[in-house]
This record gives structure tokens, sequence and C-alpha cells, in this order.
């Protein structure tokens, strides 16, 4: 086993200094490399095939990087306070999270790393700037809004800057060979599973459209919708027989709702007989079953296990995996609620306006756990493209979507991983055409199964 040793002199940051240093040479580029981190060893004259020093006294012709003490220090710092300098090294451009505006400068100089970039991966995978956010940044179901992230406030969520960090330095420390392919994830999340469960329902949303939208032909696109359903018996929500089959990517998930009880959740039960055939369709399709968790569960750990144990007996399988509903998350307290409940991965996060990398990696990883300063249990599967934000980008033109889409794709091809989202009740012609998303929903599709490696 190759053997690295990483030196530093901040002792009061060792958590969060080492859970960086383990992320990088755990990535998913070298993860087929086996790589032992020492820290701080005594004896140096072991035979490392490198050392790295992070610590304010310079080493000569030894791998460098100057702490910047802005993000490890006990005053925290608001995102709107932090500056995205560019730096470039073989004609990839690096950015990183300071506080000063600079020229475009070299990533690495005679082995010294230009910018802090431990204290940037940090700041971007941890979720700081949501951690240390104040309450105007946050919308109103308590997110960060996406206009105040960082990323998007610089204008860089459409690349995955942690994974280019990442892979440069790697590649700088003589790392052959990295696994830079692009890998994709199509997953589901089941809101609903009939749009007219009830003529109530129904009465409801036309109330809405008359009242609030206030147009007539959508009044009347409904009222059509409605009869054909009724008439055909075939639910424009249920797109499944077509949508699980047609999915041609390695890693597939589908979420499921098993309760809540806010104005959120309760769209279905979970013990609908419809759903019997659905869990089939997604078990013979290789599909890893996940939970929903409804509205009050990020902080309701109570409601959060009794979501889980009513899944678990449905489908007699065991739950490991979620995403929580309407991105519904609190950096604060949730994180705490997933491992005392030993769920292993999420992934929530991603904007839920923008198609883009709202921790600037599309790769797995495990979260920092800020309560109890030390790496988390729980690995983050960052959700890189969900249906209603790409419709929202292009104001519901599917042609148009079809563009940003490919277009995000072809400048991602390499060195990240995209997880999308695709809800079955978003192929519905009250919402965008439904034939040219599903057509996109295939292309998208037809694209994985030509890309797997």
């Amino acid at each position: 086993m190759d053997k690295i040793a990483i030196f530093y002199d901040n002792a009061t940051y060792k958590n969060k200094i080492e859970y960086i240093f383990n992320y990088i040479f755990s990535h998913y580029f070298v993860k087929e490399k086996k790589i032992e981190l020492v820290f701080n060893p005594l004896n140096d004259n072991q035979s490392f095939i490198q050392k790295i020093y992070y610590q304010d006294k310079k080493i000569d012709n030894i791998f460098y990087i100057k702490p910047q003490r802005l993000i490890f220090s006990d005053n925290p710092i608001n995102s709107h306070d932090l500056i995205a300098n560019e730096y470039l090294q073989d004609e990839m451009s690096l950015y990183s999270v300071e506080r000063d505006k600079s020229e475009k400068k070299h990533f690495i100089v005679k082995r010294e790393i230009q910018f802090d970039m431990i204290e940037t991966i940090f700041f971007h995978i941890s979720r700081y700037e949501e951690y240390h956010a104040n309450q105007s940044q946050l919308d109103h179901h308590q997110r960060m809004k996406s206009s105040e992230q960082f990323l998007v406030k610089h204008k860089l969520y459409k690349i995955p800057v942690v994974d280019h960090i990442v892979y440069m330095f790697l590649k700088q420390l003589g790392f052959n060979d990295l696994n830079i392919k692009t890998i994709y994830s199509m997953t589901h999340d089941i809101d609903a599973i009939r749009k007219y469960p009830s003529f109530y329902k129904f009465s409801r949303a036309l109330a809405r459209v008359a009242i609030k939208e206030k147009k007539v032909s959508k009044v009347f696109n409904l009222v059509k919708q409605y009869l054909q359903v009724k008439i055909t018996k075939k639910d424009t929500y249920d797109t499944f027989d077509w949508l699980l089959l047609e999915n041609k990517s390695k890693e597939k998930s589908i979420y499921f709702m098993s309760g809540g009880k806010t104005k959120y959740d309760n769209f279905y039960s979970i013990y609908d007989d419809k759903l019997q055939g659905i869990f089939k369709l997604a078990r013979d399709n290789n599909y890893t079953i996940g939970l929903h968790p409804s509205y009050s569960t990020p902080f309701e750990k109570k409601q959060f296990k009794k979501e889980i144990d009513i899944l678990e007996k449905v489908i007699d399988n065991k739950i490991d995996k979620a995403r929580q509903h309407i991105l519904h998350y609190s950096v604060k307290e949730t994180l705490d609620i997933l491992e005392e409940l030993d769920i292993k991965f999420d992934s929530t996060f991603g904007y839920q306006d923008l198609v883009g990398f709202r921790c600037g990696t599309g790769h797995n990883y495990y979260l920092y756990n800020f309560n109890k300063e030390k790496q988390s249990s729980v690995q983050e599967i960052p959700l890189v493209v969900m249906d209603g934000p790409l419709l929202m980008e292009s104001d519901y033109d599917v042609l148009k979507a079809e563009k940003i889409i490919f277009d995000f794709i072809e400048r991602n091809k390499k060195i990240t991983k995209v997880t999308f989202n695709f809800h079955n009740s978003t192929f519905d012609d009250m919402v965008c055409d439904s034939k040219l998303l599903k057509k996109l929903y295939i292309n998208i599709n037809d694209f994985f199964e030509g890309n797997i490696e």
C-alpha cells in the first residue's frame, strides 16, 4: 500500500483537515488505488510516495499548501463576503473560495498550490455556507435560496468545481490512469401515483386554476383531461410502465413516500394496491427502493422512523437510502437524524430551481457533521439534474430543455457524476408537452446506454 505523509500545524481544526485529505485520496478518481495517509508522522523517513505540507512554514521542493485560516476559523464568515478567483492549470480553470479578489494565476508554481484548496473543498462539500446562512438567505421552507449560494452568485454552478480541483491536484501529484469518465444515475421521486384520486381533489385543482391563475384555457384543458381519465381509465401520472423500463443507467433508485402530516404530504397511501405492481417493476428493473421522507421529517426523528418502518414492512426490505421531499433538509438537524436511523445514503443536495452542482461535486462523498465535528456515516449522492428545475430554466419549453441538458452533459462528460431525477407526475400536458418530455427522457437514457463502461 502506498503511503502519503500529510503535515499540518492547525490542531484545532484537525478533524476538518483530515476529513478533506481523506476525501481527496478516497475520491472516485483513485478508488482502485490503495493509499494510506499518515498525518504528522513522527518519523518522516518512512517510504512515502509523497509528502504534503499544509502549514504556515513552507518547505522547499515539497508539495505545499499555505493555510488561509478563513473557513477554519472561530469566526464564521458569510458567503456574501467571499470571492471566487480563477486559477489555470493545463487549460483547465479552477476556482477558489477567498476573501480578496485577485488576477488569474497558475494553480501550482514550483510545487506550491496557489490557494487554500483544503478550505475551498471543505466550504463546498460540508455545505458550510448553508450551516452559517442567516435568515434573510432562506426561503419559506427554510432552505438556502439558490440565488444566495456562492456557486450561483459566481455563475459556477454548471461545473463541478470540487471535482476539477481534486482531479488536477491528483494529476500534479503524479497519479496516472485516473477514473475520469463521467458516470450517470437516474432516479425517481414518487410524490403521487394518481392525478385525480377523487372528485374532491379534482374540484380543488379546478378552483385553484380558476381563482388563482384565472386562465380560461387552462380550466378547459383541466376539465377535458379529467373526463378523458374517467373515460379511458388511464391516469396521466401512470407512466411507470415505460418510465422504469426505459431507464438504462447502471445506478437507479426510486423513492416512495409512506406517510406525512402536512399539506405537502399524503398524496397517496403506501398501502394502495396499485403500488404492488410498481414495486415489482422497480425490482425487476434493478432499482434500489428508498424513502422519500415527508415534509416534517428533517426535524422530527420519530416521524422519520415511523415512515421507514412502514415502507420496510410494505416492501419487506431494509431501507438505507433517502431523498427529502421538496428537498426539505436542515443542515443543522437532519444529518443527526439520518445517522441515528442508520440511513447510509442521502440524495437531497440539489438545487430546487436550477440544474447544477450544489456541492461542487457530482460524486458520492461522506457528509461532515458539524454538531459532532467529524465525518458522518452518511454518504451524499448529489442531485444534479431534476425535471422541475430543468423545465423552470427552459420556461417549460421542452425543446429548449433538451438543448440545455445536452449542452450541460457535453460540458461535463468527464471528471464528475450526474444524478438525474424524473418524477412520474411531470409527464403531464398540464405541465408541459408530455410527448416531447417523454422523448427527451428516452433520449437521455439512450445516451446513458451508449456511455456505460
